[in-house]
């Protein structure tokens, strides 16, 4: 028993330094922060927007101003509102305001009801449409009428799960091929239109990785490959067949 006391008191000594310790510590750290002012401003990860056009929304605080002002939550919120940033970090370090960003990365174009065009991002969110360099070669998503209801959203998601299943599906071959991704209301399915002007019937969703294979299996065939071009439509949409409709 007398051990134990002894422990006791030996962990409780340590316990009472090590507040002390981090209580000096932390107002020395606070009180040199109030001392120092900010150097410099520093944006990485962005590719799509400009650090300059970030700093600019951002309303970035000047060189010279005092670390203890700087409201980083406030500088947090002002970035997360643009509309191409999915993730966004403020955080001071030796006097530099250190702003590491993860931008909404489009996969395809979608038209909207009035004809104009925008970007769709992997997680369905509809981008303004603005210059970027090299101009992206991505799939046009059509038939869906951009409103805010659930149907849209879920049409949408559909969409976005095709393009970004073929993204990642056979080296990028399907998505690399695919001009269209067109919603047809009276089957209930979506169609790749490929930049031969083939229209695949997709089918269920559910079903996704299974058509794609039996497309694949379908293209890379000795037998139909020289057929292939002669093709209008290849439906997917049942199990364990492809069905094929020609141009003439």
């Amino acid at each position: 028993m007398k051990f134990l006391r002894i422990l006791l008191r030996i962990a409780i000594v340590l316990v009472t330094i090590g507040t002390i310790s981090y209580s000096v510590f932390y107002y020395l750290y606070e009180f040199n922060q109030e001392e120092k002012n900010l150097e410099k401003t520093i944006v990485q990860g962005n590719n799509l927007l400009s650090s300059e056009e970030i700093l600019e929304i951002a309303s970035i605080p000047l060189k010279g101003t005092p670390l203890k002002s700087i409201d980083v939550k406030g500088v947090e919120s002002r970035i997360q509102s643009i509309a191409f940033i999915d993730e966004v970090k403020v955080e001071i370090y030796n006097q530099n305001l250190i702003i590491s960003v993860k931008e909404e990365q489009p996969i395809s174009y979608i038209v909207l009801d009035d004809g104009t065009i925008q970007f769709v991002s992997e997680k369905a969110k509809i981008l303004p449409l603005r210059q970027i360099f090299p101009i992206l070669d991505l799939p046009v998503i059509q038939g869906i009428k951009v409103k805010s209801d659930t149907t849209t959203k879920i049409l949408l998601q559909e969409a976005v799960s095709i393009v970004n299943g073929i993204r990642n599906y056979a080296d990028n071959y399907i998505y690399t091929i695919t001009s269209e991704l067109v919603y047809k209301p009276e089957l209930r399915t979506f169609l790749i239109v490929t930049t031969d002007k083939q229209e695949i019937l997709i089918g269920n969703l559910n079903n996704l990785d299974y058509n794609l294979q039996k497309l694949l299996y379908f293209w890379n065939s000795d037998k139909i490959s020289t057929a292939v071009t002669g093709l209008k439509t290849i439906d997917l949409r049942w199990s364990g067949q492809v069905i094929l409709k020609s141009k003439f």
